[in-house]
């Protein structure tokens, strides 16, 4: 429903890439006990692609937008 709306809504007709980024498990407990650090990680990683991206196409000034979603669940997805 969610992703009907961001397609319906809010998403430009423009290419759009889906990245999945996962904490290594050496890490989880950091974010279960501190849960605010789950917007800085957020904010880092939302840095991290659009630098990327800026370099890859070698337009400093390019304009990325994000629609970030932090997903929490039982190790075995559960």
């Amino acid at each position: 429903m969610w992703g009907i709306w961001l397609e319906e809504t809010l998403l430009a007709e423009v290419p759009h890439r889906q990245v999945v980024l996962a904490v290594p498990k050496r890490l989880r407990p950091y974010f279960l006990y501190h849960r605010s650090l789950l917007g800085d990680l957020s904010l880092v990683a939302a840095r991290t692609v659009t630098a990327f991206i800026r370099a890859t196409l070698g337009e400093r000034d390019l304009s990325v937008g994000i629609v970030s979603s932090i997903q929490t669940h039982g190790s075995l997805a559960n």
